[in-house]
């Protein structure tokens, strides 16, 4: 009884101690595996269910090339800062449109990213057909958000 009373002691005074809190709308899990490149398209990732379309040619494809084998996290978040500068962590930040295809069960969000010295926006494609994944992106259409992407 005694031993008892001393673990639920000890796991009461661990439970007091002072964490961060991290809003449950603040981010969500996307995908998480290891990254495949379509090998009919250059523009086109894709991770589990989860796939992204990219132009090809551009420093962020370049980039998302030298995760293909690897693995990788693509989360959503509204506090991108606490990702920090990381040589393997790519932050994109824009207006998140979601849309659905012609064909109902493909599920389509476009995130447009506003270029911070040409003011050009470029579009980056997310899509699936798990409605599940599809649901998380649910808090975040039509306001700012970052996708952030970890390689490794």
């Amino acid at each position: 009884m005694r031993k008892a009373l001393a673990l639920l002691v000890l796991l009461g005074s661990t439970a007091c101690v002072s964490r961060p809190v991290i809003p449950i709308l603040d981010r969500s899990l996307i995908a998480s595996g290891v990254m495949d490149h379509h090998r009919l398209t250059n523009d086109l990732f894709h991770v589990n269910d989860f796939w992204m379309r990219v132009t090809p040619d551009t420093e962020f494809h370049r980039w998302l090339s030298q995760g293909i084998d690897r693995h990788v996290s693509i989360s959503l978040t509204t506090t991108p800062e606490r990702y920090g500068d990381s040589s393997n962590v790519r932050i994109l930040t824009g207006t998140l449109i979601h849309n659905t295809s012609i064909d109902a069960s493909l599920i389509l969000h476009v995130l447009y990213v506003q270029d911070p010295q040409t003011r050009a926006l470029s579009p980056v494609t997310f899509e699936t057909v798990d409605q599940h994944t599809a649901a998380k992106w649910d808090n975040f259409d039509n306001g700012e958000v970052s996708v952030v992407i970890r390689v490794g």
